[in-house]
């Protein structure tokens, strides 16, 4: 089956290439049943290399033999979701055609992914200049702290196309940005998320967003940033306060000692940029659990002059205030509808 087909349509996708590769990105939705752990892996592709394909061949064999029991049950559980099934491993060669021969012997409604994820791949990243070609870009900027991301959440629930790099990273775009949220997302596995967001909206802009070409791990296409760059500006501007309070509550709301330790980790992280008399500082008072003025220094010291170098490189088109978020985002909506109007 050809990408477009498997992506388009109602199936089922399994991946049953090792953990690690479909950690480090998969199609969007597909359930990993892998035939080879990543260690098993490794050593079947040092025998193809050093004794050749008859002898990986018979590796493989083994090893999967004495999980098949196991992998049929997977797959009956993914089976009884009621779709037929895409199989698809690097290629669209021996792990996905062996499986797809198995199962179709079986009475299994499924198919081999052609080219595997290799192939779609090469489709997403084909695609996703025309995608982000095609649409006008609306960036929403402000200082840390201002509530863009809730602005977008906000923004996409009354059915705006907003994008949120952020949730497709994995990742809050700075030093602190994966503190309570585990590993930030490889770079194909953002690709993907992004490419499915852009293929979703119908209307002819997106609502982004002001972020470096940098997110976490991974870096927004070349062709978005030039987009972000001539789009249409907003600017949202809160008080100290209200952005204090806002950054704690999300960070306090986290539990365990691991976050107290990751956010003790980005702070001494930082201690190139701040100077180790600060960065101290900084350490001491997390030490006395003062969130507050933790992050006051951190806004006030480092985060606020960098944001302000970089906003004076814009025109805006709409300042507003986001000390409440509900008006805030009522403002832009209506400043979004004119836009569409005025395209028509």
């Amino acid at each position: 089956m050809k990408v477009n087909r498997a992506i388009d349509g109602d199936y089922a996708i399994i991946d049953v290439r090792s953990p690690g590769e479909y950690q480090r990105g998969t199609i969007p939705g597909a359930v990993n049943i892998p035939l080879f752990d990543d260690e098993e892996r490794a050593l079947i592709g040092t025998l193809y290399k050093k004794e050749g394909t008859e002898e990986a061949k018979k590796r493989g064999i083994e090893v999967v033999s004495g999980k098949l029991a196991d992998i049929y049950r997977q797959i009956g559980d993914v089976e009884r979701q009621g779709k037929e099934m895409v199989v698809l491993c690097s290629r669209g060669g021996m792990r996905s055609g062996s499986l797809v021969q198995l199962l179709s012997s079986l009475g299994h409604r499924v198919h081999q992914l052609e080219g595997g994820y290799k192939q779609y791949r090469r489709y997403v990243l084909k695609s996703l200049d025309d995608l982000i070609g095609s649409k006008r870009v609306v960036v929403i900027h402000g200082n840390t702290g201002t509530g863009k991301t809730e602005l977008l959440k906000m923004l996409r629930d009354k059915g705006f196309p907003s994008v949120d790099f952020e949730d497709m990273a994995n990742s809050r775009g700075s030093i602190f940005g994966t503190v309570g949220l585990g590993a930030p997302r490889y770079q194909k596995a953002f690709e993907a998320l992004l490419f499915n967001r852009l293929r979703e909206i119908e209307k002819d802009y997106i609502v982004v967003e002001s972020e470096s070409p940098r997110v976490g791990r991974s870096y927004l296409p070349k062709k978005l940033v030039e987009g972000m760059r001539a789009g249409v500006h907003i600017l949202v501007e809160c008080s100290l306060e209200k952005r204090i309070r806002r950054i704690v509550d999300e960070y306090t709301g986290l539990q365990g000692d691991d976050v107290l330790e990751e956010i003790r980790d980005s702070i001494t992280r930082l201690k190139g940029e701040l100077g180790k008399r600060r960065t101290d500082i900084l350490l001491a008072l997390l030490d006395r659990r003062d969130y507050d003025e933790i992050v006051r220094v951190l806004l006030v010291e480092h985060y606020d002059p960098r944001y302000d170098h970089s906003e004076k490189n814009y025109d805006f088109s709409l300042r507003l205030g986001s000390d409440n978020l509900e008006e805030c985002a009522e403002v832009i909506a209506e400043f979004l509808e004119n836009l569409e109007g005025l395209r028509r």
